[in-house]
């Protein structure tokens, strides 16, 4: 019997051999995921615009102009008709819509005086956008005496700027570049002048020439607000 096992372990066919075990492949090192981010797009850096504060100069001027116009005249000579506050009666009639009697005219209140400087003269001329005070104060009193279509293109020219009336961004760069004692200076000699030529075409309206000098030089006081 051990001699036949001998003789099949001789001529038997190799039993197949089991591979040997594969050696262990150590796991592939684990990469801990990085947490992805959504990408987005920086936020634009926003700087808050600071609002300009309100211009302080109105009141000073409607106080300075109120020095010059006085109260209720009604003067024949005066083509303005009856006024008060320097407000004439054409003006109160387009403010309240209507027109207005000499009587109303007599009873309007500063404040209502007020409010229509500050409407038809102040903003029209675009006064806040000017630094100096001085310059300001001087614009809008002439704008009262004169008009403001012909202060605006009296100063626009002294300015070297198109005198078309319209007080905008680049009359306004143009008043704030000029040294702003001279452009004082420049407006009260102008205003000499224009207080003159109005004389020379309108003889009757000589009787007002000293006050209009007058109020015309008490411009170069506004210099120490310049």
């Amino acid at each position: 019997m051990k001699f036949i096992k001998w003789l099949l372990s001789i001529f038997a066919p190799d039993a197949p051999t089991s591979p040997a075990p594969a050696a262990p492949v150590p796991p592939a090192t684990m990469i801990p995921p990085v947490s992805a981010k959504p990408v987005t797009s920086a936020a634009p850096v926003v700087v808050p615009v600071q609002p300009k504060p309100s211009n302080s100069f109105f009141t000073a001027a409607f106080n300075y102009t109120l020095g010059n116009e006085g109260g209720y005249t009604n003067d024949a000579a005066d083509a303005g008709g009856p006024t008060n506050w320097g407000i004439t009666i054409h003006d109160y009639s387009r403010y309240l819509g209507r027109a207005a009697t000499a009587a109303e005219v007599r009873a309007m209140s500063k404040d209502v005086a007020e409010a229509i400087y500050k409407k038809w003269y102040w903003d029209i001329l675009s006064l806040d956008g000017v630094n100096s005070q001085g310059v300001a104060m001087a614009m809008f009193d002439q704008g009262v005496v004169r008009g403001t279509g012909t202060i605006a293109k009296a100063v626009q020219r002294l300015v070297g700027e198109d005198d078309d009336a319209h007080i905008g961004v680049k009359t306004l760069a143009a008043i704030n570049a000029h040294n702003p004692e001279a452009l004082i200076q420049q407006i009260e000699a102008q205003a000499e002048q224009a207080f003159q030529a109005i004389v020379n075409s309108h003889p009757s309206q000589r009787v007002f020439l000293n006050g209009w000098m007058n109020r015309a030089r008490r411009i170069m006081s506004l210099e120490k607000y310049a």
